[in-house]
């Protein structure tokens, strides 16, 4: 059974916004910070390096060695759980549902779940409790 379920197009509209400001904004902070560093390197003043640009780089190195040292790790953790579970089956298919498992499971009575079977396209009506109270086709 596929749950299709439709977003507001407001919604929709205000994620594509977001991710257009947030995508500009980065861009324009990475922007400004290559031209800064391309002004320093024409700049050639040794103050300027010995105080904002070898600080800035052992930044940069930390962060590196961070993202190199957490890479390893996910590596690693990754090929011992392959050697960990070599030849087990960790995902077993599940066992068929019959029909009275999905009378009780769903709180249905034998003509809603017909109607499941027998239709594409249906529209479920729940209960407050979360139980199924109708089925409509919309056939």
């Amino acid at each position: 059974m596929i749950i299709k379920t439709q977003r507001p197009w407001r919604l929709i509209i205000l994620d594509t916004i977001l991710t257009i400001i947030a995508w500009v904004a980065f861009l324009a902070l990475f922007t400004l910070g290559i031209k800064s560093l391309w002004a320093m390197v024409q700049n050639h003043n040794p103050e300027y390096l010995v105080n904002d640009v070898i600080p800035l780089m052992n930044t940069f190195s930390f962060y590196t060695a961070l993202g190199i040292i957490n890479a390893f790790i996910l590596f690693f953790w990754a090929r011992y759980n392959i050697y960990r579970f070599r030849g087990k089956e960790r995902r077993k298919p599940l066992d068929n549902l019959n029909h009275t498992d999905l009378l009780n499971s769903f709180r249905i009575d034998t003509t809603s779940l017909q109607a499941l079977h027998e239709n594409k396209v249906v529209v479920i009506h729940h209960q407050p409790d979360g139980s199924v109270k109708a089925v409509d086709t919309l056939q």
